[in-house]
């Protein structure tokens, strides 16, 4: 690919190759002939980058910049078609054996997936085909993380356990123990049925003051992917976690302890976002005030850091809402304030690297 850009090739050349293999590769494609996605993207990647790159060359008289093009071409095309931009960085990378390229990567990467993402609403050509497949794919990151995680994790113990016919003790138990964990066998269905037993706290004239609730059983070796499958669609109930073989029970876990969960994991943010402004202040001290004014980058750096910790502060907000079930963002909205940050984080670490004022 050097030797042929090398040669003074004529853009009219470059332009109907490209042309002819973005053709080709849509027909192989579409017809299911072997021949691979990869290799025609990043082919098809070469020569737009090329192409871009022809003007530059053009001005400067000097194809000396057309092998980065090149290769950040096909970083563009991997990102945009494949979805994958950190195969497209470690492509790039391998490709070139030079630390130079990793920053204009980055610049092409991030803003290739960003708009083939949210403005075209374009997908992994993978997924496109397995959903042609009807494969089943969809794995959110929460239930790829909940997959993980075994029920144990968040089950609620212990557990009082009564009896049917134990109704006016457990009335009683409830009376003493208002927040503990209460549930009974219904033994008249043809199937054992558990319930859980919970003071009625919007309790009306002609409302009972207990309210029960059908438990579904799970096993303590299920996932909290499935638990969280179950009790998603009502955003509230609860399962049972037991031993089948042994008739033991373990617990009981309830939608609220999802939102514990994702408490912890904002919390858990909260001692890095501390260290990030005590040593950045510390930085600061020990180069000086003057090079604190000095440095207009570092201003910018600064204001775009702020921001960072108003949107930690905003997340807090919309996981308060979400408990409390007033949630009215679209999924789109949530998509766009989740990859945010991360151009705000590529801007910080183009100041940082390049200081350009």
């Amino acid at each position: 690919m050097h030797q042929l850009f090398d040669q003074d090739v004529a853009i009219g050349l470059l332009i109907g190759v490209f042309v002819a293999k973005f053709i080709l590769a849509l027909v192989a494609i579409g017809l299911g002939i072997p021949g691979g996605i990869i290799g025609p993207v990043m082919v098809i990647g070469m020569f737009a980058g090329a192409i871009l790159a022809y003007p530059l060359e053009t001005i400067l008289g000097s194809t000396e910049h057309h092998d980065g093009f090149v290769l950040l071409g096909v970083a563009g095309m991997l990102t945009s078609v494949l979805h994958a931009p950190l195969a497209a960085l470690s492509a790039v990378m391998e490709l070139s054996y030079a630390p130079e390229i990793v920053l204009p990567a980055i610049l092409v990467i991030v803003p290739s997936y960003v708009v083939s993402n949210q403005v075209f609403n374009n997908r992994s050509s993978f997924i496109r085909q397995m959903e042609f497949q009807e494969l089943n794919y969809k794995l959110s990151p929460i239930t790829q993380s909940l997959q993980k995680t075994g029920v144990l994790v968040l089950c609620q113990e212990p557990v009082t356990q009564f009896s049917q016919a134990q109704s006016l003790a457990m009335i009683d138990y409830i009376k003493a123990h208002p927040t503990d964990m209460v549930i009974y066998e219904d033994i008249s269905a043809e199937q054992h049925v558990w319930h859980l037993v919970e003071p009625n706290i919007h309790l009306e004239i002609e409302d009972t003051p207990f309210t029960t609730t059908a438990l579904p059983v799970y096993s303590y070796q299920n996932t909290l992917a499935e638990i969280y499958d179950e009790l998603k669609a009502k955003r509230s109930g609860a399962v049972l976690i037991m031993c089948h073989e042994q008739k033991r029970i373990y617990g009981v876990v309830t939608w609220n302890a999802f939102n514990v969960m994702q408490r912890r994991l904002w919390f858990f943010v909260a001692p890095f976002a501390l260290l990030t402004l005590i040593f950045g202040v510390w930085l600061i001290a020990i180069y000086g005030m003057d090079w604190f004014r000095a440095s207009t980058w570092l201003h910018v750096k600064l204001a775009l850091l702020v921001g960072l910790y108003v949107y930690y502060g905003y997340l807090y907000k919309i996981m308060r809402d979400l408990a409390t079930g007033r949630n009215i963002r679209s999924s789109k909205f949530y998509r766009i304030l989740n990859e945010a940050p991360v151009l705000v984080l590529l801007a910080i670490v183009i100041l940082a690297i390049v200081k350009p004022f």
